[in-house]
């Protein structure tokens, strides 16, 4: 009788683990949505809570550190950012790269994406030397993988070139930007974002601070703005 019993709190266990599943993977689909409409609305801190309530259940059904946590994370790099919450973003997206490493088997190319967000991240903080490394790993996987998509390559090196001439290491920067256009007829990128032309104009100045002549980067802009054009 008393393995009977036991048999049957265990199998209610089980099914009441099932449904709590079910209610909590409703739930997630339920917030997102709304968070991706909130988004859409441009009513920021809204969308912020949706997606900070997605992680939390997120974490209770697949436990902390979760690769299902991955696309509120980066909604909440969006959303973190239109609200010039700067270093909540790069939080945010420090852990989208963390987990987008650690994957058994890393795809590459994604995670040179998330660290073009990340610079662009550190870009609209004026955090230059951040940025500098960061976009210096990126050059080492570009280096390593010959055969990855060689438009962004391009912009990975002269997004990284701009920002050594930020720093003030322009031989550095000279030869990266060298080597961007190794067999590629194509002229270096159109300087239509902002942080282009403010990082444009400190290269004409070569007296002037970066904090001094580069403004505030807008929304959009950055590496990852350089990555979305040629």
């Amino acid at each position: 009788m008393g393995h009977g019993k036991l048999e049957q709190r265990s199998y209610s266990a089980v099914l009441e683990g099932k449904q709590r599943t079910k209610i909590q993977t409703q739930a997630i689909e339920q917030y997102t949505k709304l968070g991706c409409q909130l988004e859409s609305k441009k009513r920021w801190e809204e969308a912020e809570r949706s997606f900070r309530y997605v992680l939390q259940i997120v974490s209770r059904r697949d436990g902390p550190g979760s690769f299902k946590s991955m696309p509120a994370l980066e909604h909440l790099v969006t959303v973190s950012k239109a609200q010039n919450k700067i270093d909540r973003a790069i939080s945010f997206q420090k852990t989208v790269l963390l987990l987008t490493k650690v994957r058994p088997t890393p795809n590459q190319q994604a995670i040179l994406n998330a660290q073009l967000t990340l610079a662009d991240l550190y870009i609209n903080k004026r955090d230059y030397s951040n940025a500098e490394l960061v976009l210096s790993d990126s050059i080492d996987i570009y280096k390593a993988h010959p055969s990855l998509q060689n438009q962004q390559r391009r912009i990975t090196y002269l997004c990284y070139a701009k920002v050594l001439n930020l720093l003030h290491k322009d031989s550095e920067a000279d030869a990266i930007e060298a080597a961007a256009n190794i067999n590629n007829s194509q002229p270096i990128i159109q300087k239509t974002a902002e942080s282009t032309q403010s990082i444009s104009a400190i290269q004409a100045d070569g007296s002037s601070s970066p904090t001094q002549i580069a403004p505030k980067i807008d929304q959009g802009t950055g590496a990852k703005q350089l990555a979305s054009q040629e």
